[in-house]
């Protein structure tokens, strides 16, 4: 507001001064009044400064509403991204956790794999071997019978011998 009475006054000192008529400096009170209040109708040197006053009161008064709502919004914005980044870091977290355990698993692999076939391995040797001892029992199995059934022919030829 001072700026402007004083560019008013410097303005009015200028036109006084020089030859150039008074309507140019009106003109140029009209751009001033333009360019600082948006106004499209010229301010006459008789209207009063504090109507124009009231009116940038008001229409800085609004500007300050506007800013305060968009104020509060971004604040809305922030808290609402905030809890966002605690939850991607609370994500994050989690997958890098899941990430090193599934690292240790790829290092332990190879371990696992040998594990795995030695076990393998000593499962064959071994089921070979109790194939083997299974065919022999059977087979012992088969000659129990055989000399249990010689047994008992010896038996009755002796028991043939000694009753005649």
């Amino acid at each position: 507001k001072q700026w402007y009475q004083r560019r008013v006054a410097i303005t009015a000192g200028i036109a006084s001064r020089s030859s150039t008529p008074p309507i140019e400096f009106t003109s140029q009170t009209n751009i001033l009044e333009r360019s600082l209040f948006g106004s499209s109708t010229p301010m006459s040197p008789t209207q009063s400064i504090p109507s124009h006053s009231s009116y940038l009161m008001e229409k800085m008064a609004s500007q300050l509403k506007q800013s305060q709502s968009e104020l509060i919004s971004y604040q809305e914005q922030i808290r609402s991204l905030s809890l966002s980044k605690a939850s991607l870091s609370a994500e994050i977290t989690n997958v890098s956790k899941k990430c090193g355990e599934l690292e240790q698993k790829i290092v332990d692999l190879p371990l696992i794999k040998k594990e795995n076939k030695e076990l393998q391995t000593r499962y064959d040797t071994l089921l070979q071997m109790y194939g083997e001892k299974a065919e022999e029992v059977h087979e012992l199995q088969l000659d129990l019978t055989d000399v249990r059934e010689a047994y008992k022919a010896q038996i009755e030829q002796l028991l043939a011998k000694v009753i005649r």
